[in-house]
């Protein structure tokens, strides 16, 4: 009776006042007290690549690593390591470097969830063979990150006279190549240069990918040089600058001819000066160019013609610079005839006091 009165029940609808139906509802309902064992794995796993040269044993820096099924790569720092987070799973590691064949292994059947992992990797150079058939090399440059195109950037094949610079794609083809690898070197102003070896097929085109990391450009220091007035009128510097003088000499360099000399006399920071005789006559020096004619000198642009025992009463401390010239160098200004190509010559005697001065220059 009781099983025919549930039976119409049923069908006439489901009565929630049955503790059958109360029973029925809690066992599909409510959750299991234990969560399953796959919501507890966590969500990445840290793995650790260290890339070794098989022959050296040396770490490999710049090895890029990646996994299958996932797009982002990762290279090798100095120490020849990386170490990156995945999502648990299975994966395929490949391992590239120019220079070394490819490598391509499973880490593990099945990645560890509970801890990390880390796998060594050993990669062999190729050895150096002739191709069967010319091969062409064709390098793309790009700046490291952004992978903007570098242009003007040289790139050439060590041991070889190749050399050329990229286009505004950053890129740069050489062809007819006998030999792999060939190792390629890149350079750029404000880049750090790159130098890798590269593999070649015979008969084909590779394509390899340089990326510049920006460098900063060590700049010589600034030097600010206060200059003279009065020594600018005179056209002094504009004659150092373009290397017109003979001689020249600053009050250190003729405290150092005297020494060398040992002499306290200031014509003798002159003697062995090639087209420049120094003598004396009564104790009083004179000097004499090449055509054995008389050399004067002037004091501030003012000539003082023969020393006559004056010139020795100079001290070299006074004096800020000395242009020395013979011959058709002298400048115009300074010449006994000017235009005379044939002219003696003339010493120029510039003191530390118009020298120095900034304010108001002229004649002295």
């Amino acid at each position: 009776m009781r099983c025919r009165r549930l039976s119409r029940r049923r069908g006439r609808g489901w009565n929630s006042a049955s503790p059958f139906a109360f029973l029925a509802l809690t066992s599909l309902a409510w959750p299991p007290l234990t969560p399953p064992i796959a919501a507890q794995e966590p969500d990445s796993v840290e793995v650790t690549v260290a890339v070794r040269d098989a022959g050296t044993t040396e770490a490999l820096a710049g090895v890029v690593i990646e996994l299958s099924g996932l797009r982002e790569r990762h290279v090798t720092g100095d120490d020849g390591t990386v170490t990156f987070d995945v999502p648990a799973g299975r994966y395929r590691l490949t391992v590239r470097k120019s220079g070394y064949a490819t490598i391509e292994r499973t880490i593990e059947d099945d990645l560890p969830v509970a801890r990390a992992i880390r796998t060594i990797v050993m990669m062999r150079r190729p050895v150096e063979h002739e191709l069967s058939a010319p091969a062409s090399l064709l390098v793309q440059v790009t700046e490291f990150g952004s992978e903007r195109p570098i242009e003007a950037a040289e790139v050439s094949l060590v041991n070889g006279s190749a050399r050329q610079l990229t286009n505004a794609r950053g890129m740069a083809r050489f062809g007819d190549l006998r030999r792999s690898p060939v190792e390629v070197s890149v350079r750029g102003i404000g880049y750090a240069t790159r130098t890798e070896p590269v593999l070649l097929e015979a008969g084909r085109t590779t394509l390899a990918k340089v990326a510049m990391t920006v460098e900063a450009v060590a700049l010589a220091p600034l030097e600010v040089v206060a200059r003279s007035r009065f020594l600018e009128k005179k056209g002094v510097y504009w004659r150092i600058d373009h290397d017109r003088v003979t001689h020249l000499f600053d009050s250190d360099d003729l405290i150092e001819r005297m020494r060398e000399r040992g002499s306290p006399l200031l014509s003798h920071a002159f003697t062995r000066l090639p087209g420049l005789y120094v003598g004396y006559y009564g104790g009083a020096p004179f000097f004499l160019g090449s055509r054995r004619c008389e050399i004067p000198w002037y004091w501030d642009g003012i000539m003082f013609g023969s020393p006559e025992g004056g010139f020795d009463e100079i001290t070299p401390e006074a004096v800020l610079l000395v242009e020395v010239y013979t011959g058709p160098r002298t400048p115009r200004r300074f010449q006994r005839w000017p235009g005379d190509l044939n002219d003696c010559g003339a010493i120029l005697f510039w003191s530390k006091n118009r020298g120095n001065r900034t304010g108001k220059g002229g004649e002295g």
